[in-house]
């Protein structure tokens, strides 16, 4: 088969009937529309590096366009889907964005980010209620996951705003914060190692704000802040030494925390007498904090 006809065969039959998959009124033919459109992009690149040698074109030529086009026609499919009432449904969509934002590098720069994280963080701000905020905490995950380079610039937005979802009433949006605030940690530690503690001082001031609280949901979010300042912010040392009494708070809130449901919020891989040997600290400090069910 030429490009030429490869090229036809996808536009006219593919990607029609991925469209009528991810908008189908059914959340199972929108899964199989979300999973098919990951699947294909490793196959569409392989076609864009057919159509670029047969024509012997420059990155800058027409099918490299159209290449760029059918990447953010895909990335509207899925971001269709965020929110939606299926948890699944976001989970999936969410992840599949995050690989076309990869894919995309410099299409989806700063220009993109300029305009869809505002977007994003509108979703987390005043009475939205799941799955509006849950999609919007997802969204900027995989964006910050998937695009770190472009997404840098955008952190401090997150940041003036990551504490509603940390305090939300549901897990699952607290749970999806703490992996955002993980995320543009990670951005924070490869990027500005001279100037972390200025992006890093309102975190944690929050989060020992939050551990005076009787709410356990806002409880719940100071801990679930600890635990990534301590696994991905570089917080370990700046607790134990200069702040003693304060993490010793996080350590009896987690060990209150350990007796309540089921659920867990786990403190692995920490450095030195921190660590844990099968999911119990050395001291026995719980290295899994429980919250309660809410």
């Amino acid at each position: 088969m030429s490009s030429d006809a490869a090229a036809k065969l996808w536009e006219d039959s593919i990607n029609q009937r991925l469209f009528d998959l991810v908008h189908s009124p059914h959340n199972h033919d929108k899964l199989g529309g979300i999973l098919a459109i990951g699947a294909c992009l490793p196959l569409y690149l392989n076609l864009q590096s057919l159509i670029v040698a047969d024509h012997l074109l420059d990155v800058d030529g027409e099918e490299t366009i159209e290449f760029k086009q059918n990447l953010f026609r895909f990335y509207n499919y899925v971001k269709s889907l965020l929110p939606n009432s299926d948890l699944n449904v976001m989970l999936a969509a969410s992840k599949t964005l995050g690989q076309i934002a990869e894919i995309g590098g410099a299409a989806f720069g700063e220009h993109f980010m300029d305009y869809e994280v505002p977007v994003a963080i509108g979703l987390l701000q005043g009475d939205k209620q799941e799955p509006g905020r849950y999609a919007g905490v997802l969204i900027l995950k995989e964006l910050a996951r998937n695009s770190p380079v472009y997404f840098h610039s955008h952190i401090d937005l997150v940041f003036d705003k990551i504490l509603m979802p940390l305090r939300d009433s549901r897990v699952i949006v607290r749970e999806g914060a703490a992996e955002l605030l993980a995320a543009c940690l990670e951005i924070i530690s490869q990027r500005e190692r001279q100037g972390r503690s200025a992006h890093l001082s309102k975190i944690l001031t929050d989060a020992q704000a939050g551990l005076k609280t009787s709410q356990p949901e806002i409880i719940h979010g100071s801990l679930l802040t600890y635990r990534e300042l301590l696994l991905h912010g570089g917080m370990v040392s700046l607790l134990a030494v200069r702040e003693p009494f304060q993490f010793l708070a996080v350590l009896v809130h987690a060990r209150e925390f350990h007796g309540h449901c089921g659920k867990y919020l786990a403190l692995p891989d920490l450095p030195g007498p921190l660590g844990a040997e099968n999911g119990h600290h050395p001291h026995s400090y719980p290295c899994r904090v429980r919250h309660a069910d809410l």
